[in-house]
């Protein structure tokens, strides 16, 4: 009887640590769509602070978003965008139920300083500082790569 019992009390622990964690994963991705949205519109640094501030707020206080595990992740993602006066362009994703592909995951936010030229470029010709600090390219035995 008591191995029933043992067997019975890990299945349940199992279970819950499978629900935490696909929880911990939905609260992740959440985030992630909120932040994509807000990063294709925002271009300050510190308004993007501020609209990370108040996202957490708002997913850690805000009794309309308590029921977000069971609710429709589109619905969640679009009441925050809302919440947080956000308008994306909803065909960025493609609509895949829960699974919402993200945008490019390499692409750079509005706010990022590197949206703009360099100042000084580093590789423009032979001369340059990146080509004065390069490493020697030689292969074993002394010989030159080029």
């Amino acid at each position: 009887m008591r191995a029933n019992e043992a067997a019975q009390t890990a299945a349940a622990e199992r279970r819950q640590a499978a629900e935490a964690k696909h929880a911990e994963a939905r609260e992740e991705k959440i985030r992630d769509l909120v932040i994509e949205a807000a990063e294709a519109e925002i271009e300050d640094v510190g308004a993007m602070d501020e609209l990370c501030e108040a996202l957490e707020e708002r997913l850690d206080l805000d009794d309309a978003y308590c029921d977000r595990a069971r609710r429709p992740l589109r619905e969640i993602v679009e009441r925050l965008c809302g919440d947080l006066a956000l308008s994306p362009d909803w065909r960025r994703w493609e609509d895949e139920g829960e699974g919402w592909a993200s945008a490019d995951p390499c692409a750079r936010p509005r706010c990022s300083p590197f949206n703009h030229p360099s100042a000084k470029p580093l590789m423009a010709g032979a001369g340059s500082t990146f080509a004065a600090h390069a490493p020697s390219q030689r292969l074993q035995g002394g010989h030159d790569l080029e």
